[in-house]
């Protein structure tokens, strides 16, 4: 216990030794603060002056450039603008028929340019032609069941076409 009281003490006088020091500072700070308080006042009232001379020296700009121009209008009219009789736009007798033509120049260019994307087979010549081959035999579309059309329909022609056509391309070789 005697020990605790010890440290005690010694924190009580540790306390009171920077309380001191802190009252000592302060005292120093207010003093150099009165001290440096004339400057600080005659910086500030500088900074405002020169700001008012900066705004003057504005003013005086404006008012010189003010009084450079004249007092007048510059712009005379000597000939006062009159409407035309007839209207400049639109001109239908020139925008008709430009109109017509343009439609039908990009109507047949539109065609060719169509027709020559289109790829498609239309014709025995066409299979041919991208095959280099030849046809052997045309089969038409929608062949039903040839049992029900007999032998005499023209899809079991087409089929006979087709066989004798193999025959015959057998027996050239």
């Amino acid at each position: 216990m005697l020990g605790l009281q010890g440290v005690v003490e010694h924190d009580k006088n540790l306390l009171d030794t920077i309380v001191a020091e802190e009252e000592k500072a302060q005292t120093n700070s207010n003093e150099e603060a009165k001290q440096f308080r004339p400057y600080y006042s005659t910086k500030r009232e500088a900074e405002n002056k020169r700001r008012s001379v900066e705004e003057l020296q504005r003013k005086l700009m404006d008012e010189i450039t003010e009084a450079k121009q004249p007092l007048r209008n510059t712009v005379l009219v000597h000939d006062p603008a009159r409407p035309d009789k007839r209207p400049i736009s639109p001109k239908p007798l020139l925008i008709i028929p430009f109109g017509f033509l343009m439609g039908l120049v990009v109507g047949v260019g539109l065609a060719f340019f169509i027709e020559y994307l289109d790829t498609s087979v239309k014709t025995i010549d066409d299979v041919e032609r991208s095959l280099q081959a030849p046809v052997l035999g045309v089969i038409p579309q929608n062949v039903g069941n040839l049992m029900d059309d007999g032998p005499e329909s023209p899809h079991a022609e087409a089929y006979r076409v087709l066989r004798t056509n193999l025959l015959f391309s057998r027996k050239k070789r």
